[in-house]
């Protein structure tokens, strides 16, 4: 099990217009990696930024 902080600035404007909004937010993740063998395995993460839920595999070297 671990978790995380990040730190993130998010800009969008509208249409061609000169007002540009944006904004600095810290999200958070928690997930859990499970080995399978001595060299692979799998993970999923749960977060707060644009990426919710991931899932995958992961390997050890």
């Amino acid at each position: 099990m671990y978790a995380g902080l990040g730190l993130s600035y998010y800009s969008f404007s509208y249409g061609g217009y000169l007002d540009n909004y944006g904004s600095v937010y810290v999200p958070i993740h928690l997930g859990g990696r499970y080995l399978f063998s001595d060299n692979v395995g799998a993970f999923a993460e749960l977060g707060s930024s644009i990426n919710t839920l991931k899932l995958g595999v992961t390997f050890k070297f």
